[in-house]
C-alpha cells in the first residue's frame, strides 16, 4: 500500500512539473522483440542457405 502512495506522489509531482508521465507502449517492446526474432530467423535460413550452396559447389556437383 505504500509503494502505490509512494508512486501516485511521484505522479503528481511528474504532473506538476510537466514532465512526461506515461510509460512506453508494450507495443514498442513487443515490435523491437519481433524484429530481433525475425532477424535471427532471416540470418540462420540465408546463412544456411549460403553455405550449403558453397558446398555443393566445392565438394559436390549442381
Amino acid at each position: 500500500m505504500v509503494n502505490i502512495k509512494r508512486k501516485n506522489a511521484n505522479f503528481a509531482a511528474r504532473a506538476q512539473a510537466g514532465k512526461k508521465t506515461t510509460r512506453p507502449s508494450k507495443t514498442l517492446q513487443k515490435r523491437s522483440a519481433t524484429k530481433w526474432l525475425v532477424g535471427t530467423m532471416l540470418f540462420l535460413v540465408v546463412g544456411g542457405t549460403v553455405v550449403e550452396l558453397l558446398r555443393l559447389i566445392f565438394l559436390g556437383t549442381l
